[in-house]
């Protein structure tokens, strides 16, 4: 009973901690999550909420998906290069 509320609770406050880097740290968040230790993360976590349940975790996969596949990672590595070359000239 206990460990399941723990449990319940570690999947109610991860997405909002998660959610919370993204927009404090987003390019920090961009370069960890497409990094081998980000993609492990991922992973644990996608089995993590199967494991709690398998609408959270179909659900979580959709996120995965879409999150993957957003160009906003290749935004924001241009206009981190555009930056720097930017402070290089000045």
């Amino acid at each position: 009973m206990k460990n399941e509320m723990f449990t319940k609770i570690i999947a109610a406050i991860a997405p909002v901690l998660l959610c919370g880097f993204a927009v404090v740290y987003p390019l920090q968040f961009m370069m960890f999550s497409h990094s081998t230790v980000g993609r492990l993360f991922v992973f644990v976590a996608i089995l993590f909420y199967t494991w709690v349940d398998i609408v959270f975790g179909l659900l979580a996969v959709a996120i995965v998906v879409l999150y993957y596949q957003s160009d906003a990672y290749e935004n924001m590595t241009s206009l981190k290069d555009s930056v720097n070359e930017n402070s290089l000239l000045e």
